[in-house]
């Protein structure tokens, strides 16, 4: 789940890949995510701050920031 800074409800994603370093999701068609968001699966241990560094459809490559 894509958690916004403006407390907005969270955005539904898909993880297709996960390192140490960021991650490739994807999104909803009709989803809009910012540049910088908290990225949060409980399944995968996963919570961290990222910044999208490339977008392609509804696939966005993150970084994590922090």
């Amino acid at each position: 789940m894509i958690q916004c800074a403006t407390g907005a409800d969270g955005l539904e994603c898909l993880v297709w890949e996960l390192t140490v370093d960021g991650a490739i999701i994807e999104i909803e068609p009709q989803a809009v995510a910012p540049n910088l968001f908290r990225l949060q699966s409980p399944a995968l241990a996963l919570d961290e701050t990222c910044r999208v560094t490339h977008r392609e459809g509804r696939k966005l490559t993150v970084r994590f920031a922090g």
